[in-house]
């Protein structure tokens, strides 16, 4: 009899956890729909939805000047991640930021989500938005594979590069490197995103010194991408492919932004993968005969965000050098730490 008392109170308090478990996942679910609906209705977008093919894409330009700058976002990242340098950048320069296929304002797409395909639809924006080239492309992360892309693609369109701690070609295959794979089920990312479990573990909270951008670039992380980032990893390895089958046009004026590897050194693992991917960044110099390389200081990946003082004065100077005799004297192949 004992027994079958002590069962049925162990059945109960079972019952009441899984209840009090689903009233706590419907509650945080509900708090996430509605914060982050209520954040981007107010939140008003400064630019435009432009029609490329069947899909529209958006596209944020500032500012006149030929040529123009475009910023390539990296992986999951809208064109939000910009918003800390943008607005000075476009003081001088024309600038646009855009939202690839399935990110941000963009519409969504089965495309595959190669670099050629990337470049491509960017190729077909700048031309529907009305932006005459030639072009200077800023590329981020693995937005770096894609300017290349574009460059290889269009050569007679580019001006110039910028890289921004750019993902090295084949950096999965990099025993190093191997645990920056996600490995987590795709139903379980979407999940967690919905559940609003990722808003829960401070993935919506202030990260950056920039307040204004702070808020705008947390509540962006927290728009779930798993599906368009998945596509481009997948793709990872063709993306690949396509920038390391022919050169750069060797006078291709580049200039390189890497974070600062000495702000990552917490344990043996980061220090090896941290002075690896310093390497990595060193030989993106050998790509042009007119290079540069910056590293800066106390910086993370997110190199705009957190030194947007030097990556604005950098790319103004690079900018302003283009077509230029001093160009050659401020490319000189070289490394230095600012």
């Amino acid at each position: 009899m004992p027994f079958k008392i002590i069962g049925k109170r162990l059945w109960v308090a079972l019952l009441l956890l899984v209840s009090a478990l689903a009233l706590l996942l419907i509650a945080s679910t509900s708090y996430n729909a509605v914060v982050t609906h209520r954040f981007w209705s107010a939140y008003i977008e400064e630019g435009k939805l432009v029609t490329v093919g069947q899909a529209r894409m958006y596209i944020n330009c500032s500012g006149t000047g030929s040529p123009a700058l475009i910023l390539e976002s990296g992986l999951g990242d809208s064109s939000i991640a910009w918003a800390a340098i943008q607005p000075s950048l476009s003081k001088n320069i024309r600038v646009c930021s855009y939202d690839r296929l399935g990110v941000g304002y963009s519409d969504d797409v089965s495309e595959p989500r190669d670099a050629a395909q990337i470049s491509s639809e960017l190729h077909n924006l700048l031309d529907n938005a009305h932006i005459p080239g030639p072009y200077v492309l800023m590329g981020h992360s693995i937005g770096g594979l894609y300017v290349r892309e574009f460059a290889l693609q269009f050569p007679k369109e580019t001006a110039g590069l910028i890289l921004v701690d750019a993902t090295p070609p084949y950096l999965e295959r990099n025993p190093l490197f191997a645990h920056e794979v996600p490995t987590v089920p795709s139903w379980l990312v979407r999940a967690a995103f919905a559940s609003g479990v990722v808003r829960l573990l401070g993935r919506c909270s202030h990260r950056f010194s920039n307040a204004q951008f702070d808020r705008l670039e947390a509540e962006d992380q927290c728009r779930m991408r798993y599906k368009e980032s998945a596509a481009e990893l997948a793709s990872f390895d063709g993306s690949s492919a396509e920038v390391t089958s022919k050169s750069l046009t060797a006078t291709v004026p580049l200039l390189i932004f890497s974070h600062d590897p000495e702000s990552h050194t917490e344990s043996l693992q980061d220090r090896r993968s941290q002075q690896e991917w310093s390497t990595l960044q060193e030989q993106y110099k050998l790509l042009s005969q007119q290079s540069e390389r910056i590293i800066a200081i106390s910086s993370t990946h997110y190199v705009m965000v957190d030194r947007p003082d030097l990556v604005i004065r950098m790319t103004k100077l690079f900018m302003a050098a283009l077509n230029r005799p001093e160009l050659t004297s401020f490319l000189q192949q070289q490394t230095k730490r600012e």
